[in-house]
């Protein structure tokens, strides 16, 4: 039998080699995308369900807390609550602790705006810019960073309307939302609710007549609940403004909701207070 020379037999081997090399790349690269989109698939399922879930749950959680809350004490304020698998942020701020932006006065309005961090030429000219937009009449102006408003001359629907005003170096609605509503009709903001930032800029500006001691719940409150399951670098936040009926034997009704995605550190309350009250009681059992 005739031998086949070496070199020959070595160069078919390789190409073999290569060959199914070549095969087998092939085949990962079909299955591949096929494995990542089922393991996205995967995660996105739960991710749905997951939240899901949670604006079931925290639907019912803030009606439920919003109703016996009005028995409290103590106001429910940026507590921190946590159980065996998840750590819960509940805050309820009455719209009477905030500024009004349709009813409040330039005075108050420059308080607030101070209170988010403004210097003082920039909260007058914040509040004056306010007082324009919502009067009937006014003509054109410039928000804080020289660039055209489109004047609405007509009240204040919402609180994001602000970032016409303040323009592109705007603060985030969450926290403008823990200075500012549309929701008090007044033009003072109640001791009892008041952030404490905000009321030592209003005492130290001597403007003792824009807080009014005494005075009591108003009928419309923002629910704030965040849910982080422990383990995981992000959890869902519930913001919903609940309203009280005149008749208190009817069912408060939820004027608005809003279900986002929050990180770990993320617009949550730097300083927490101790889980208590109505939420301690609702979230011991919340695991099971």
């Amino acid at each position: 039998m005739r031998k086949i020379p070496l070199p020959l037999c070595n160069n078919e081997a390789g190409f073999g080699l290569v060959s199914a090399l070549l095969f087998v790349l092939l085949i990962s690269a079909a299955i591949a995308p096929l494995a990542i989109a089922g393991r996205v698939q995967t995660l996105s399922t739960a991710y749905t369900h997951d939240r899901r879930e949670f604006e079931i749950l925290a639907d019912g959680l803030a009606r439920t807390i919003y109703v016996l809350d009005a028995d409290e004490r103590t106001p429910t304020r940026r507590q921190r609550c946590e159980t065996e698998h998840f750590v819960f942020y509940v805050d309820i701020q009455d719209q009477s602790g905030l500024v009004d932006l349709n009813s409040a006065s330039g005075q108050l309005l420059e308080f607030g705006f101070r209170s988010l961090g403004m210097n003082e030429a920039d909260a007058v000219a914040a509040a004056t810019l306010t007082e324009r937009y919502r009067s009937p009449s006014g003509g054109d102006a410039t928000d804080l960073e020289g660039n055209p408003v489109d004047m609405k001359h007509a009240p204040f629907e919402d609180v994001s309307e602000l970032a016409d005003i303040i323009g592109a170096r705007a603060f985030g609605k969450s926290q403008v939302s823990r200075v500012f509503t549309v929701f008090n009709k007044m033009d003072t903001v109640a001791l009892k609710h008041v952030d404490d930032s905000l009321r030592q800029i209003i005492e130290e500006g001597r403007g003792s007549e824009f807080v009014a001691d005494g005075a009591g719940n108003s009928s419309v409150s923002e629910i704030t609940i965040v849910r982080l399951r422990k383990g995981r670098p992000s959890g869902f936040m519930l913001k919903a403004m609940m309203e009280r009926p005149a008749d208190l034997s009817d069912v408060p009704r939820m004027q608005r909701r809003d279900v986002s995605v929050v990180e770990e550190g993320d617009r949550l309350p730097s300083e927490s207070r101790r889980c208590g009250g109505v939420a301690e009681l609702l979230l011991r059992n919340y695991d099971s």
